[in-house]
């Protein structure tokens, strides 16, 4: 009887570790994808997007992925992807981009890797990713436990065509300068 404990207590254990690690990246990949969305349909409400409503997307974002927020690193990058191409529909661009960590932006060579739906000629979509380097709370491995999570939202604009970027002293940057 003992001898059947001392071999089954450690696997008990471990199985008990690795369900609680399990359970709480599966609810921060839960979170990731709530933000990805409330953060998508906020912006798309916006008629424009300029430094100060870009900081309080990035707020929101945060906000909404709490302590994992606070735990892990993480990356929101929120972007204006439009088809003004005419009757090519793969033919998309990146109107403007923004990201938590600058230099992550999407750029529009990238637009290939990445499932987004048919855009019909002028119009364009919000698209939101989310990506966390998930670090549990405990290490059971012994090594490296990180865990990349991403989630990814696409939106149309709601009250307009296309969400802009002002920037103060410059042009607007739409897909057409409207």
């Amino acid at each position: 009887m003992i001898t059947e404990f001392a071999l089954l207590a450690p696997i008990v254990i471990g199985f008990m570790f690795l369900s609680v690690v399990g359970f709480d990246a599966a609810r921060g990949l839960r979170q990731i994808t709530t933000a990805s969305v409330v953060v998508s349909d906020i912006a798309s409400r916006f008629d424009f997007m300029d430094a100060d409503r870009e900081g309080e997307v990035l707020a929101t974002a945060a906000a909404l992925l709490g302590r994992y927020a606070d735990r892990n690193d993480y990356n929101v990058t929120v972007s204006s992807i439009a088809n003004e191409a005419g009757d090519n529909l793969d033919e998309l661009e990146v109107v403007w981009s923004f990201a938590k960590n600058p230099g992550t932006e999407l750029a529009t060579g990238a637009l290939q890797d990445l499932n987004i739906p048919t855009i019909n000629e002028g119009s364009s979509v919000i698209f939101v990713n989310i990506e966390l380097d998930y670090t549990p709370p405990f290490n059971v491995s012994g090594g490296n436990d990180m865990i990349a999570l991403k989630d990814s939202s696409i939106r149309r604009p709601r009250f307009v065509n296309e969400v802009c970027y002002k920037q103060p002293g410059q042009a607007t940057i739409c897909s057409n300068n409207n």
